[in-house]
């Protein structure tokens, strides 16, 4: 490996290790709503608006779609959040959306002013990071298995939700749905990027995605998967073995895992040798396992009817919350609830909570963001199956609202960085940077 390259890709690494931290909420400094990964990308971020201040206006320029849709949001949640306190509906939790929000497109547009029109550092900073949500993943599973394999539950319950072994697997984040996050945008990148595909890479990933059992990440997988194979189809014949071997994959690491997960005995090594010997697992053991499953950690399944019928009174209480301000919203924050509207709770939902915090204004903004998206990822073969990651992003934003979490707009970035090249909006500067390579 060139040796003048060789540093640039821990730099990318590194990057990416900060982004990942930004999920790892249980690894957050004492007391504080910050952890090493928010602090790292704020000090890079001082650091890079001095160095690099002359490329602000020009990325600004050239990324003025995406820069539009930031700027319409902020003044729509601006305009809404005033009137909203007027009124006296402010939601309690303002102040943190509008920070975790301006953290989250801040960090986003570092990254664009750091990869530059650069091919290459786009491709490094992607791989590095995948490579390092997979290692995370890795190490904290690990942990998990070892204290399965030992019978006592040492490590693993800061790894898992809803109890030991049979919980969901949130790794170091406190919300599993946010390491579900992660790992989706990690596997449809290690999909779009490989040059060469990775069968058992992928098998990890999508086993550790699947541990997570989020049934709205796992849809948004499977609506990648669909689109992907679909456009490969038509505009790239050459990847179209790539693209069904990738497709039967899924299917089968999901059905195995249907079939071996929560079949597993709740038993370690030592009673599965008994099992082996004859010896039935004990009534105490067959209760836990129930009550375990009965916490709704299995997918599609959940809580049963109570966990969709939640969701479905809280998309109806954003939307009765919505008509006290359709035009503009009611500004940053949480306003459904379980009972009624206005109880601070979340929709749970990305167009909802986007209609009810900017209004028609900003769900029509980001409407047209997205056509413009892809229209311009489907002018060349190249970028079209770029289109597959926005349709996983989307189908999962039914059942979670994304927009606060930098990892859902490192996608983004990425997305609006193919879309420029595409349009021919910046240089293809994968071949300068191929002969400048070359040439050192």
């Amino acid at each position: 490996m060139d040796a003048l390259i060789f540093p640039k890709e821990r730099l990318w690494l590194l990057l990416g290790l900060l982004f990942v931290l930004t999920v790892c909420t249980t690894l957050r400094l004492p007391g504080l709503p910050v952890g090493v990964g928010e602090l790292g990308l704020a000090l890079t971020g001082l650091v890079s608006v001095f160095l690099l201040r002359r490329r602000i206006l020009p990325a600004l320029r050239q990324y003025r779609v995406l820069a539009g849709l930031w700027g319409i949001y902020l003044v729509s949640l601006a305009v809404a959040g005033g009137f909203s306190a007027v009124a006296g509906r402010l939601s309690a939790g303002w102040l943190h959306d509008v920070m975790a929000f301006c953290f989250a497109i801040g960090t986003a547009f570092l990254l664009l002013l750091l990869v530059g029109d650069s091919r290459r550092n786009m491709r490094h900073f992607a791989l590095g990071f995948v490579g390092v949500a997979l290692a995370f993943s890795c190490f904290a599973f690990l942990l998990v298995i070892v204290d399965y394999l030992i019978g006592k539950p040492v490590l693993s319950p800061a790894f898992l939700a809803n109890g030991w072994w049979y919980g969901r697997f949130n790794a170091w984040a406190a919300d599993p749905n946010q390491w579900a996050l992660l790992l989706l945008v990690a596997g449809m990148l290690l999909v779009l990027l490989a040059e060469r595909l990775r069968p058992v890479l992928l098998v990890l990933l999508l086993w550790l995605f699947l541990e997570v059992r989020s049934d709205a990440a796992v849809m948004g997988l499977l609506a990648f998967m669909l689109v992907y194979a679909g456009i490969v189809y038509y505009r790239q014949p050459a990847l179209r073995r790539q693209a069904l071997t990738v497709f039967m994959i899924f299917l089968a690491v999901f059905a195995t895992f249907r079939l071996v997960a929560d079949k597993l005995p709740p038993s370690p090594v030592l009673r599965a040798v008994g099992a082996v010997a004859g010896v039935a697992p004990t009534e105490k053991m067959l209760k836990k396992r129930k009550g375990m499953l009965e916490k709704g950690n299995r997918l599609f399944v959940g809580n049963g009817a109570d966990k969709l019928n939640q969701r479905i009174t809280l998309w109806g209480n954003s939307i009765k919350a919505w008509r006290h301000s359709p035009v503009v919203g009611l500004g940053p924050g949480a306003y459904s609830g379980v009972t009624r509207p206005l109880q601070n709770t979340e929709s749970h939902n990305l167009y909802l909570q986007i209609l009810v915090n900017t209004g028609v204004v900003g769900l029509l903004a980001a409407l047209g963001f997205v056509i413009w998206l892809v229209r311009s990822l489907w002018r060349t073969p190249e970028t079209a199956p770029w289109i597959a990651a926005l349709a996983g992003l989307l189908v999962q934003g039914v059942g979670q609202y994304l927009m606060r979490h930098p990892v859902f707009w490192v996608l983004i970035v990425l997305l609006v960085w193919q879309a420029q090249h595409a349009c021919g909006n910046g240089p293809a500067a994968a071949d300068a940077d191929t002969a400048a390579a070359a040439g050192a």
